[in-house]
């Protein structure tokens, strides 16, 4: 899994970090689009969110894990 850091107001150095993002992909015009799982466990809880943006943003994914 990766955190992904999203700069929603990037001058002041505002950011939303998403723990456990999965499915990133990047696309050549840097349209970020990932998942993040839900935290519900409700039965109208989505498992997951889809997020899709084009604002500043970093990816870090944890290579160590095996």
């Amino acid at each position: 899994m990766a955190k992904v850091t999203l700069y929603v107001d990037y001058k002041s150095g505002g950011a939303k970090e998403y723990a456990n993002a999965y499915d990133i992909a990047i696309s050549p015009a840097g349209v970020l689009t990932f998942y993040w799982p839900a935290a519900g466990k409700g039965s109208g809880t989505p498992r997951a969110y889809k997020f899709t943006t084009s604002v500043p943003f970093t990816v870090e994914e944890d290579t160590s894990a095996g």
